[in-house]
């Protein structure tokens, strides 16, 4: 069995997964740009971001309207995404991509704990030697009761 030390000098010469996927994520940010500069002012801030597929480039745009101005600037488009990518490019397609609302997504409140759980994670911290783990025990004993407290 190779020793860690092993295995990352191994890696040290070889492209990680992660690695290709920045390489990639630099590449659509580099066309991204590449597109929002040739467009008119008033369309650049409604492209969201492309996507490369087969023989095409997906423009993604954050309205259906935008969409349908920029199809009259497909050919343009059409010449910056062949420059980029080459000529294997044939067509630019155009997707609604709306952006997500602000503050639209809210967790949850964290569910209660009886006095009875929290007597047992108080009772938990004291026995533990890891001070990380018995600190964390005590800060979770002091969250929010639960509506339906255990009776005493």
């Amino acid at each position: 069995m190779k020793s860690l030390n092993q295995f990352v000098h191994q890696l040290a010469g070889k492209e990680s997964g992660l690695d290709r996927v920045r390489v990639g994520t630099r590449k659509l940010e580099a066309l991204t740009r590449r597109i929002r500069a040739a467009l008119p002012a008033e369309a650049r801030e409604h492209v969201v971001g492309c996507a490369p597929r087969p023989g095409a480039v997906v423009v993604l745009a954050d309205t259906a309207a935008w969409t349908a101005q920029l199809r009259y600037l497909q050919h343009d488009l059409l010449a910056i995404c062949r420059q980029e990518l080459g000529e294997r490019i044939q067509r630019v397609q155009f997707k609604v991509l709306p952006p997500e609302p602000a503050g639209s997504v809210e967790k949850p409140p964290a569910p209660g704990i009886s006095k009875t759980v929290r007597r047992l994670l108080q009772g938990t911290a004291t026995g533990i030697v890891d001070d990380e783990l018995a600190a964390a025990l005590r800060r979770l004993s002091e969250s929010p009761e639960a509506d339906d407290q255990d009776a005493d």
